[in-house]
């Protein structure tokens, strides 16, 4: 969530931009009815006797309903224009969609500190971040975005042009990617605060050798380097997730096959709400992250980062991970010792029967 202002006496308006769906989400339980928003949108209105148009312009509502689409990734909100324009009257019913990167302004006749320091907690996701990527193209474009829980938060743009290959300008074109990857040092030593731990670059393999050629010692975090052919930032770093979801699969599978304890689908949540402690590793399909159970989701992983004794991996569903994890009802979890669970009184298993579910899957593949 990129904050623009915090709610205070003299001025109760939130105003925000959308990153990704985890703040649309946020914004959909933050506003409410008979909140006033405002935001830009767009409305037909009479252009001529005979002929409308569709118009952009700065409304305010009154809110009269909210509704959340998922799949869309998109807020939409009805309400009463509260601040007419030369086209719009007061009182007049209005419908503003809301998307990921859309700013839009919140104000109530009373803000809870709760819903405020909530707000602030997604804000502070970037800067609090303790990892970033790049992903380095040919064409002079380097994609910049921090990184947390195995997703990525508002991907920032640096870059130079580079001249059309032709067979003259070879020289050219080389001095121009130097200038390029020159500028990129100086983009990341503006970015990389002390938070930042590791530093990914992604690209193809000759771009990567140029940047390791060069002098990094101004970027103090540890780089690490990702192969990849991906033009885009989404595709290149959710291939990094599919390496490590591999190595993740593979050391999972060896823990259960020597009997570790282990709980899967929602019994991994009434395990984490009744003796968190407990759990030592949790996988969990980003759509279960997402899912009918999202808010008891939020609150057990906002206790996992007080703890930071648990590893959570959360799991891309169109992963070869993900298809496995769909078998056990999109989470399993990890657990130290014995634990009943009081509702059904279940015990967590003691030697992995159900196997043969990922083997199948892999056989298949």
């Amino acid at each position: 969530m990129k904050l623009h202002h915090i709610p205070t006496e003299d001025s109760p308006e939130l105003a925000v931009t959308p990153q990704n769906e985890s703040d649309l989400y946020l914004l959909s339980k933050t506003i409410k009815v008979n909140d006033i928003i405002a935001s830009v949108t767009t409305r037909k209105v009479q252009a001529t006797e005979s002929k409308s148009v569709r118009k952009t312009l700065y409304l305010k509502l009154k809110v009269m309903q909210i509704a959340y689409k998922q799949q869309d990734m998109e807020l939409v909100i009805t309400g009463k224009v509260t601040e007419g324009k030369e086209d719009v009257s007061v009182g007049q019913t209005h419908t503003i969609h809301i998307y990921v990167y859309h700013k839009v302004t919140v104000t109530k006749q009373q803000w809870y500190k709760a819903d405020v320091d909530e707000v602030i907690s997604y804000a502070d996701a970037a800067r609090n971040a303790q990892q970033a990527a790049i992903l380095l193209t040919r064409d002079g474009v380097g994609r910049f975005a921090f990184t947390e829980e195995n997703q990525f938060m508002n991907v920032e743009r640096v870059e130079r042009a580079i001249p059309q290959k032709n067979a003259f300008n070879q020289s050219k074109i080389q001095s121009a990617q130097g200038s390029f990857l020159l500028q990129v040092i100086v983009f990341l030593q503006q970015k990389l605060t002390v938070k930042i731990k590791t530093l990914v670059v992604m690209g193809q393999s000759d771009i990567l050798e140029h940047f390791k050629s060069l002098d990094l010692k101004s970027i103090s975090c540890e780089i690490q380097y990702h192969t990849t052919k991906e033009l885009t930032f989404s595709k290149a770093f959710a291939s990094i997730q599919e390496q490590g979801n591999d190595e993740l699969f593979q050391e999972f599978k060896k823990r259960l096959e020597l009997n570790a304890k282990w709980f899967c689908a929602t019994d991994c949540l009434k395990c984490a709400n009744q003796n968190l402690a407990a759990i030592s590793d949790l996988l969990m399909l980003k759509s279960e992250v997402s899912g009918n159970n999202r808010d008891q989701i939020e609150q057990i992983m906002q206790q996992v980062k007080q703890t930071k004794d648990i590893k959570v991996q959360i799991i891309a569903d169109n992963t070869d991970l993900g298809q496995k994890l769909k078998n056990f009802g999109g989470m399993i979890c990890l657990v130290k010792y014995d634990v009943y669970l009081d509702v059904e009184d279940t015990k967590a298993g003691q030697e992995f029967q159900e196997w043969e579910k990922f083997d199948e899957i892999e056989a298949e593949m």
